[in-house]
């Protein structure tokens, strides 16, 4: 990671700096998730921890570097009223000494940072920058690619970066024929849903219909994709609620896994 991104950093002139936890291994995200399961939609993680782990880690730096003010990027909006683990309303809250906590960007949905923000950014800098969307390890470890191209957090993200005229593999996104029939399988079989922001889902449905062509070509399968994509139903297949999908039963090592800790399934 620090590799892929260290050129950006430099360019910026500022200091980066890598935080190591064992947290997740300390928790059983399984049993968590059981216990609550009837007040959960997706996850103990997703729906409440993860704000206070993210913003727990930068607490020895802050002392370290004399820092009085911690800012962590938002995930959802106003509009969205979804539980979720990291909202102003809970981040805002997090102290420790004189320290204080700053939810950023809370009123830009995920398109809104991506078309006013950093694609102008990119536009009078130089080009395209890298972005880090996946939790997964695998692109990381095995490819040149910064993020894996086959789940939800980076289909949102690629295809509202291709249908705004930017070619999202420049900004470190696998975009193969065999990621894209991946996607296409994950969301017909409902594993999706209709992911992350309502504003960014319905500008990707409704641009799908008309992409940069010259994007469409230079990436194979792209258009058929795409093509599909505009008339799917995005009716979920499979009537289990989400987390009933995502985390079923004896999958605390997957769960690890996927957050990067612990050893893969079969390993």
């Amino acid at each position: 990671m620090r590799e892929k991104t260290g050129p950006f950093a430099r360019a910026l002139a500022v200091e980066s700096h890598l935080a190591e936890t064992n947290a997740l291994g300390m928790v059983n995200q399984q049993a968590l998730r059981e216990r609550f399961r009837s007040k959960l939609k997706t996850g103990w993680w997703e729906e409440l921890a993860f704000g206070l782990f993210l913003l727990s880690m930068s607490a020895p730096y802050t002392y370290h570097g004399k820092i009085g003010n911690v800012m962590i990027g938002s995930s959802n909006t106003a509009k969205d009223q979804v539980p979720w683990g990291s909202t102003p309303m809970t981040d805002e809250k997090v102290r420790w000494g004189s320290v204080r906590v700053i939810h950023e960007s809370y009123d830009l949905s995920r398109l809104d940072k991506l078309r006013q923000i950093v694609l102008p950014y990119a536009a009078g800098h130089g080009g395209a920058v890298p972005l880090r969307v996946c939790i997964g390890r695998r692109s990381l470890i095995e490819g040149a690619h910064l993020n894996c191209g086959e789940c939800a957090k980076c289909m949102v993200v690629e295809m509202a970066l291709l249908l705004s005229g930017a070619d999202a593999a420049d900004w470190g996104f696998n975009i193969t024929p065999s990621a894209l029939s991946h996607l296409r399988r994950e969301l017909e079989e409902g594993r999706f849903g209709r992911s992350y922001d309502p504003a960014t889902w319905a500008f990707i449905k409704a641009q799908s219909k008309s992409p940069p062509v010259e994007l469409v070509a230079k990436h194979q399968g792209l258009g058929e994709f795409l093509d599909w994509f505009a008339g799917w139903d995005e009716r979920a297949k499979d009537p289990r609620r989400l987390i009933d999908r995502v985390a079923p039963p004896g999958s605390r090592r997957r769960d690890l896994a996927r957050a990067g800790f612990g050893r893969k399934e079969g390993t």
